[in-house]
């Protein structure tokens, strides 16, 4: 069972804030590779999978979800809620398409209501960042595991990563936007002071 007193606070935006630096980090120390070759390339991907430690300070800011529920996590501890109504709506879609909403007489239809709409984009952005993390890593284990030295492939491969990052990093910035400008600078000071 999920924990929602945190939803929507400071607090929980700051391991997403964090999530942000770390991709950002991993896209730094990825693109700074004057000499481009499959192990350096190997080598520091995994050296920016696995820190636990961020230089500056000794808080911890862990590691960069590789599985989808734990990259997900991150971003439902923020998010806001879908409605029993909604989900009503969704497991019942068929239903309620058909019969236009009807819910008996005299009563509104069950679609009058407004969406929540932050919800919709923000599980929208979450998604959407899911999807860029796992192609990078897709990207990267076809990178780590190839016995070619196919220089070509490799570089395909490679920018193939950077964009896939910078996707991800995107969504991740998307999804930080939907949140209140006050929050966010608060998430950012609170990780600078760490």
């Amino acid at each position: 069972i999920r924990d929602t007193s945190k939803v929507g606070t400071v607090t929980a935006l700051i391991p997403l804030v964090t999530l942000r630096t770390n991709l950002m980090s991993l896209r730094d120390i990825l693109q700074n590779d004057d000499v481009f070759s499959k192990n350096n390339v190997i080598t520091k991907t995994k050296a920016a999978l696995t820190f636990t430690k961020n230089e500056q300070s000794s808080k911890s800011v862990g590691i960069i979800p590789s599985r989808e529920e734990d990259f997900k996590r991150l971003f439902d501890a923020y998010s806001e809620q879908v409605s029993y109504k909604q989900k009503f709506l969704d497991q019942n879609a068929f239903l309620v398409y058909y019969t236009k909403g009807y819910d008996g007489p005299g009563r509104d239809s069950l679609e009058k209501d407004v969406v929540n709409e932050r919800q919709t984009l923000q599980f929208g952005a979450r998604n959407e960042a899911w999807i860029s993390w796992d192609d990078f890593l897709a990207e990267w284990e076809f990178v780590s595991s190839s016995s070619s030295g196919n220089k070509d492939d490799i570089n395909d491969a490679f920018t193939d990563m950077i964009k896939y990052l910078s996707n991800t990093i995107d969504a991740v910035d998307g999804y930080l936007k939907l949140s209140p400008a006050e929050d966010l600078q608060a998430a950012e000071q609170e990780i600078a002071i760490g």
